[in-house]
């Protein structure tokens, strides 16, 4: 994590985390879930679950697991597959799931570049990875940036750049207010 108090942060907004990410996802949250093309016999995994509200939005039967660094926040999620993990470090096997998501995780990871590294290396080839995290673009989202900045939150982290370096496959770019999200396939 970029700030050391970033644990703290997230214990003392646990409980009304649900309500600051629905404002911030502007409704993006559904595009996100169908955009991943979810079969039933699909593994999916959201790194940085928070309290597992995305993974609870995804109706059919495939198999759903969450991890979160923050202990308050994964205790709250009412999800089965739930882990306190490290998304620099993630215990599973390569090639575990078919999808592996994550939302505004990027830019609040000390290093993304292995967080990304290590969602490839857990997703099945050609499977999908979907990113969606924060941009600042124009004048006014610049100015959210440095505010939120201390909060841990880094608005200049490029989620487009660190996908093409990591050397996946963008199917899926989309940029609404403040955020973006993006698919991209796992071509190791």
């Amino acid at each position: 994590m970029k700030n050391p108090y970033l644990k703290f942060y997230y214990r003392l907004i646990s409980p009304f985390y649900d309500l600051l990410m629905e404002l911030s996802f502007h409704g993006k949250r559904n595009d996100l879930i169908r955009a991943l093309d979810l079969k039933n016999t699909d593994k999916v995994l959201e790194v940085c679950t928070g309290t597992g509200t995305n993974l609870n939005m995804i109706k059919n039967k495939c198999l759903k697991a969450g991890i979160d660094f923050s202990k308050p926040m994964i205790k709250k999620a009412g999800i089965e597959n739930k882990f306190l993990m490290d998304a620099e470090h993630l215990a599973f096997k390569d090639n575990a799931f078919d999808k592996v998501f994550c939302s505004y995780t990027l830019s609040i990871v000390k290093n993304p570049e292995k967080v990304l590294e290590e969602m490839k290396r857990v997703c099945r080839r050609r499977g999908k990875i979907a990113v969606m995290d924060y941009v600042s673009g124009n004048k006014f989202e610049k100015a959210v940036g440095k505010a939120v900045h201390y909060f841990g939150v880094d608005t200049s982290v490029d989620s487009m750049k660190l996908l093409k370096n990591a050397g996946l496959k963008i199917t899926k770019n989309e940029y609404f207010f403040f955020n973006r999200y993006v698919i991209a396939q796992a071509c190791k």
